[in-house]
């Protein structure tokens, strides 16, 4: 944003740069206002003087010309754009005319290798001339949205040798239309004229017939993948949601169906493609008439449909010849269903042809022509293409794709993918609603109307409301959702439409505790009048717990309802009868009789009577959550919606109970109705959505991340990492750079967006853009946000600067964090913990990760370990088992019977293992169980025989894997699926006592005396025997694993990439082994190419699940490098010698300082670089100390 200056102090500015005398003050003999203000004039004064531009979802960057190095002369008038301006201002400078100002932002970034100055709409005339004219230097291109140029314009361009390209929307644009100035995610450029104008030539048309696409295998072989991408995922050119029912559109098919495609009259395409001169009511009288036999539809132009343009279009003088369907669907849901579609020159015909249909053309479009259409106007171009042809040339070959612009292919993969979210997401906003009613209410498309009328309460509204609930137009979801948002007893009607929609709710949503809670809406909403009638409707698609306790509470809370006329009603059906009868047997006992034992699988054992205060029944409901008595949360959260309508808390709480009662379905519903309550982005149903996705629709996964991303771009590398661990999912085909490209099709100045680009790594962007969020918002986000993009960038004195400011007069959590995670990069423990003493004197909460790390960072053990007693997962175990945890005996450790829980990666659990042979003196237990990760298993029963441990595998849920739900429906809630499976809640239901294996810690490791340092692992000598037959017999062995199969931005530091290593094989001649365990076959094939034969990798062993074969593998190598990794800490638990690469102060208080071996494994030495996270220097001191290991062996 730029000040604007105020009138009365332009006027003295203006009069000062005319003003004549001495530039300096004959008294004071310093300079006058008029020498300062010497390179002013009236035209710089007047760029405050206008409005400056933005973009409404685009936002960007307006630069002031004189405040520019070397800005070009003549461009005052003009909107300089785009930060190439700031940061390339020796790049050629481009003039664009015509363009709105919402596309001046993505427009810049569509060509970032040029300065983009735009025209202001109204400068066409002499003055943009004379400008042009004199600009200096000349401009090196002329863009020109469409055709709205001047008619001097083409004249200049040719005279000057200026190419003039002309810009149009892609044929993949967005999901919602460009009247909303949604983001295009493809444009055209055109250096000949334009693909719709079918009376100059075109570079498109070019394309087709020239491009030898039989010879060109690559593309065709990304044309087939593309084409069925689009024709999977539904796309085109435009993508709206469909808001109901699809079925709704269309009847019942019986007969040939045929579709006529309307367009807006005064469209470019019609006004230059129609040379035949075709109105719409002709083209349907023709559709008609030769196909007298079939249904005719006609679909007109959305614009003209909700009269946003005029047009000719006269409804009476179609229904004649045809049957009008609303174009507010999904075009890929109408093509579907219909055999032939005429057009004049619509796109949609395209998209008809590209999904096998009959296309009938009355103009000139560009897809005409090539051998594929029933053409009536363009005659034949002289080649047949095939379909696949010409969807490369159009898709690939002609557009530019704004998440990458230089790679048609990847740029349409990233497009889709968003797309596909911003679809879901866009169907998500539109069952919300704003707080406006509109006078004209009932002549806006039903679901637009919710939107206007949803919390009103006067009584045309609520008769509007009424009407517009049983709308076919209006999906299931988001009927709830306008239920919810409507008074009490609004609905005074009971219709067969009505009963429809609400039955649909719990057809199309599964799982008893949605059930329950939507019956539960609909009972505080409904009037007692409507509600028995309704619940005859309901009831049978309940199972009989959720029905039972529905029941109870409106027997408890609702004393309004006459109750034996009630259960009269219920008792006529058939399928009620038995559910009745049970109900009226518990409430003739009275309501003191809890429900609890009709709903829960967790036992709770809880009886009280539940309030009547719903206030007291919702801080009841959340401390039973807290105490993990679900089924009574949810009692009381019910009830508490019975007696006062208010349904978010009972949305979110029961969520939460489905979710931890392994109802997924439920939960999944629940957090979709969140989030159309309270918007998508609120946090708890976002989370739980994203959660539950596995579990519910995995077949859909792809969509689903989607969504998420376009919800929260900085979840793109989470939404990542998921599909990549789930087997099965399909990605047609892209690739995890394809989907990261993605983040610019959601680009922002703002923080979140900063935050994005931090997670994917795109540093020096998260910097520029920072900056000119700061410019706006000297926050102390915009400050965090800032200290980030610096700290990752390693400029960590700016960092610590800014931070030490910010935090002198904004002491709260976030900068609390920020500044400790500084002190942490740069290994400041000292400053860190009294940091850290001071939030905590001022009761600020940093979590157990950050005070952890401190006190291992100045080598208070016991300290450190003891916060691993306050990890989430300690905390479940002691709510799952509150009598037996250790907590409960203050950490005593003595009884008859103790199960211990790993926690943590494999990499933890072996480096927690070196306890295990001290264990059995520690404890004073009769039986020792500890669970161990199943990949493991084998290794720790051959290598602790002598511990009287006994070993059990269980399988935790660490990564986004896709489980056997019913390993896990055992346990006592969901949550704990993270620390154990049913075999180990076998363990612990059997045993007297519980907890985790790093709740001993504290007091086994106090000092650095406690840590042994010895070998304590066994690998399989018959595998080790097995691989030694298989590796070089000759010359010294090294191991090299260089990443964890854990890749998100925060644990890069760690880790190196293949481009790190290179100089480690030109400057050593080691023969490497391969440890590296994630899918790395790309980089040990670049790797073999340049270097052939350095890296061996043994075929047939599984580096990730088989971790007893990796050990034997290691325990046959002379040497392991490898960072902070399971690789690691598995050769130094083996004994073996070990480089570890140290890029972190975070593990420095492992290092012993006499030898820079690790306090935990005494065969491993650290490695460092000059500093911290210079990854540079740490592979050169590699190398170093490899060099000589190799000389002495």
């Amino acid at each position: 944003m730029r000040v604007r200056v105020l009138p009365s102090l332009e006027k003295v500015l203006r009069k000062s740069t005319r003003l004549v005398g001495s530039t300096l003050d004959r008294v004071t003999q310093k300079p006058t206002p008029r020498s300062i203000l010497s390179g002013l004039n009236d035209r710089a004064l007047a760029f405050f003087d206008r409005k400056v531009p933005t973009g409404d979802k685009y936002p960007y960057e307006v630069h002031y010309a004189p405040a520019l190095p070397d800005a070009p002369t003549g461009v005052e008038a003009f909107h300089l754009v785009g930060r190439a301006w700031r940061k390339t201002p020796e790049a050629p400078l481009a003039l664009a005319f015509g363009f709105n100002a919402w596309k001046y932002g993505f427009m810049a970034d569509y060509c970032p290798d040029v300065r983009i100055a735009f025209a202001p709409r109204k400068f066409l005339g002499w003055d943009a001339w004379r400008a042009a004219k004199t600009m200096q230097p000349a401009p090196s291109r002329i863009y020109v949205w469409g055709y709205t140029d001047p008619g001097w314009l083409a004249r200049f361009a040719r005279k000057k040798g200026i190419p003039l390209i002309r810009v149009e929307d892609g044929f993949l644009r967005s999901a919602e239309l460009g009247a909303s100035h949604a983001t295009p995610y493809s444009l055209v450029f055109d250096s000949k004229g334009l693909y719709y104008n079918a009376g100059e030539p075109n570079d498109l048309a070019d394309i087709l017939a020239s491009h030898d696409f039989a010879g060109d295998t690559a593309l065709m072989e990304n044309a087939r993948s593309a084409l069925d991408l689009l024709i999977e995922k539904r796309l085109s050119k435009y993508n709206l949601p469909d808001v109901g029912d699809p079925a709704r559109h269309f009847s019942v098919k019986t007969r040939r169906r045929v579709l006529v495609l309307g367009q807006v009259d005064n469209d470019a395409a019609v006004r230059m493609g129609n040379s035949a001169g075709w109105r719409m009511g002709d083209i349907v009288r023709l559709a008609k008439l030769e196909n007298p036999d079939a249904e005719i539809l006609y679909r007109p132009h959305p614009d003209i449909y909700h009269g946003y343009q005029r047009s000719k279009f006269k409804a009476e003088r179609i229904e004649k010849f045809a049957r009008i369907v609303s174009p507010d669907g999904p075009l890929i849901d109408m093509l579907e269903t219909v055999d032939h579609v005429y057009t004049l020159s619509s796109l949609s015909g395209l998209e008809a042809l590209l999904r096998g249909l009959t296309v009938t053309t009355l103009g000139t479009p560009f897809y005409a022509g090539w051998g594929l259409t029933d053409d009536r106007t363009q005659k034949h171009r002289g080649r047949n293409l095939t379909v696949l042809e010409l969807f490369a040339g159009v898709y690939l070959k002609y557009p530019t794709y704004l998440a990458d612009v230089t790679e048609n292919y990847l740029g349409l993969q990233a497009a889709a993918f968003r797309i596909t979210g911003d679809r879901a997401l866009l169907q998500i906003e539109r069952s919300q609603a704003s707080d406006h009613v509109n006078s004209s209410i009932l002549d806006l498309p039903p679901i637009a109307a919710l939107t206007h009328l949803r919390g009103k309460s006067d009584i045309s509204s609520i008769a509007a409301l009424r009407r517009m609930i049983v709308s076919p137009e209006v999906s299931p979801l988001a009927t709830l959702t306008q239920i919810i948002f409507a008074p009490k007893g609004s609905f005074l009607i009971h219709e067969k439409k009505f009963s429809s929609k609400i039955i649909k709710i719990f057809v199309e949503n599964k799982g008893p505790i949605f059930h329950r809670a939507t019956a539960t809406i609909i009972a505080a909403k409904l009037d007692i009048r409507e509600l028995v009638p309704v619940l005859g409707d309901i009831l049978p698609y309940m199972d009989r717990r959720s029905a039972n306790s529905f029941l109870l509470d409106l027997y408890r809370h609702r004393p309004e309802i006459n109750t034996a006329s009630l259960f009269s009603k219920l008792a006529e059906e058939s399928h009620n009868r038995s559910l009745s009868l049970e109900l009226y047997e518990i409430m003739s006992q009275g309501v003191q009789k809890h429900s609890s034992n009709l709903n829960g699988p967790d036992n709770s054992e809880t009886t009280t009577a539940i309030a009547t205060d719903p206030k007291v029944c919702r801080d009841r409901a959340s401390l039973l959550l807290n105490n993990a008595e679900f089924s009574v949360a949810l009692d009381e959260i019910c009830a508490a919606t019975i007696i006062d309508g208010q349904c978010n808390s009972l949305i979110e709480m029961s969520a939460e109970v489905a979710w931890q009662l392994f109802d997924f379905h439920s939960a999944h519903s629940l957090a979709q109705l969140g989030m159309h309550i309270l918007g998508p982005q609120t946090a708890w149903a976002l989370k739980l959505y994203w959660k539950t996705c596995p579990y519910v629709s995995f077949d859909h996964l792809f969509d689903e991340a989607a969504l998420c991303a376009s919800i929260r771009p900085n979840m793109i590398p989470i939404a990542i990492a998921r599909l990549d661990d789930m087997e099965g999912v399909d990605t047609f085909g892209m690739a995890n750079t394809t989907l990261l490209k993605s983040h610019r099709l959601a680009f922002k100045l703002d923080i979140p967006y900063v935050q994005t680009l931090l997670e994917i790594g795109h540093f020096e962007d998260a910097l520029d853009i920072i900056h000119a969020v700061a410019s706006d918002s000297q926050s102390y986000q915009s400050a965090v946000a800032t200290s980030r993009c610096l700290t990752y960038l390693d400029r960590y004195a700016e960092a610590e600067s800014l931070i030490d400011r910010t935090l002198a007069t904004y002491k709260n959590k976030l900068v609390y964090d920020e500044a400790l995670k500084i002190c942490l990069y740069t290994g400041n423990y000292l400053k860190a913990d009294r940091l850290l003493s001071e939030a905590s004197g001022q009761k600020i909460d940093l979590g157990q990760t950050l005070p952890c790390k401190i006190a291992l960072g100045t080598h208070r053990y016991a300290d450190g370990f003891r916060t691993y007693r306050e990890v989430g997962v300690s905390k479940d175990l002691a709510r799952a088992f509150p009598q037996k945890h250790i907590s409960n005996s203050n950490y005593s450790y003595e009884g008859k019977s103790i199960t211990l829980l790993p926690i943590y990666g494999p990499g933890d659990e072996i480096r927690f293992a070196s306890t295990y042979n001290t264990v059995k003196e520690f404890l004073k237990f009769e039986e020792i169980s500890i669970g161990v990760e199943p990949r493991l298993f084998n290794l720790f029963q051959r290598s602790f025989t002598e511990s009287g441990i006994k070993f059990f595998p269980t399988q935790r849920i660490l990564r986004n894997e896709r489980v056997l739900i019913d390993r896990y429906d055992k346990l006592p809630f969901a949550d704990l699926m993270s620390a154990m499976d049913n075999h180990a809640a076998d363990y612990c239901d059997k045993s007297t006592s519980v907890g985790l294996v790093t709740d001993l810690l504290a007091d086994l490791l106090k000092d650095s005396s406690d840590f042994s340092g010895s070998a304590y692992l066994k690998a399989d000598p018959l595998r080790s025997k097995q691989f030694r037959s298989q590796l070089p017999s000759s010359g010294p062995l090294v191991g090299l694993n260089w990443r964890s199969s854990v890749t998100l931005q925060s644990r890069q530091e760690h880790y190196l990439s293949v481009d790190d290593l290179m100089p480690l094989f030109e400057s050593t001649n080691a023969q490497f082994v391969n440890l590296q365990y994630d899918d790395c076959t790309e980089e040990l094939a670049f790797i073999e190419k340049k270097f052939p034969g350095r890296l061996l990798n043994l075929r047939g062993l599984d580096q990730y699940n088989d971790l007893d074969g990796v050990a034997s593998l290691i325990s046959c190598l002379d040497l392991v490098i490898a960072p902070c990794t399971t690789v690691a800490e598995l050769s130094g638990a083996l004994g073996q010698e070990t480089l570890l690469l140290a890029n972190s102060s975070e593990i420095e208080w492992r290092v012993r300082k006499n030898d820079n071996s690790d306090i935990w494994h005494n065969s491993i030495e650290h490695i460092f670089g000059e500093r911290y996270r210079d990854k540079s220097s740490l592979v050169l001191a590699l190398i170093e100390r490899l060099n000589a290991w190799l000389s002495r062996v």
